[in-house]
């Protein structure tokens, strides 16, 4: 049984792809471009609202460009998402391309605890905050070296992971572990941790990982091989007893 909801990206209106679509239809009419994107986005939602409730899979069995034009009620609009690669016909009917990374009910939920461990992110900072402000008058402030890391910016992170990508990864790990309650004292193990990883995505897939899993610890992969130094997955043993 399909979802109550689908993913709808705050961007979309801006997309290039929605640009491009929209200007695929705007011959033969009068309407301005802003009204040419909400009919794109509209269009778009109705597309991604019958794939969701009748496919699992993304493919819609006896659909054709004019079935999905009278759907969405615009002239063109399967023909405009077949030639930016975002709708494909065949012989079987039409298919969502890349349907199943974001409208199955795993997606949904990796999307659900994203958003779960952002807002723990921000209050987490939040907190930070009135506790820094209560703290003014402290004659000794401790140091960065001893402070309990409640985001990326309370560490060292390496430069291989100091982009976008890697600081998120690293707030949506420090803010699952505070969820759970079990924060980190200083930032010293984690930072050392952080250094194992190759890449900001090497990162943010082993956040996924372990996040999902519900694992008390951070793995990095090597040859496509969990290792063995710090990993708490699952029937895994380590040589260390301190958790981190």
């Amino acid at each position: 049984m399909a979802d109550e909801w689908i993913k709808l990206r705050k961007k979309l209106w801006n997309h290039p792809t929605v640009q491009q679509i929209a200007c695929a239809l705007s011959a033969g009419t009068d309407l301005p471009p802003s009204a040419l994107r909400a009919q794109v986005v509209g269009g778009l939602f109705r597309v991604w609202c019958l794939a969701d409730d009748y496919s699992t899979d993304g493919t819609l069995p006896g659909y054709t460009v004019e079935t999905v034009d009278e759907e969405t009620g615009v002239r063109g609009f399967a023909a405009a998402l077949v030639s930016t690669g975002w709708l494909e016909v065949s012989a079987e009917g039409v298919t969502v391309p890349r349907f199943t990374e974001h409208n199955t009910a795993s997606a949904r939920l990796r999307d659900q605890r994203r958003v779960r461990a952002a807002r723990a992110a921000l209050k987490a900072q939040e907190k930070r905050s009135r506790r820094e402000k209560r703290e003014e008058r402290s004659v000794e402030p401790p140091t960065p070296a001893n402070k309990s890391p409640a985001t990326s910016r309370d560490l060292t992170v390496p430069l291989a992971l100091d982009n976008e990508t890697g600081r998120a990864a690293i707030d949506r790990w420090l803010a699952y572990k505070q969820e759970r309650r079990e924060g980190y004292k200083t930032g010293d193990y984690l930072e050392r941790t952080l250094r194992r990883f190759a890449s900001a995505e090497d990162l943010d897939a082993a956040v996924d990982e372990a996040t999902t899993a519900g694992w008390k610890g951070l793995f990095a992969r090597s040859n496509g091989k969990a290792g063995t130094d710090h990993a708490t997955g699952p029937g895994q043993k380590h040589k260390e007893t301190k958790k981190w």
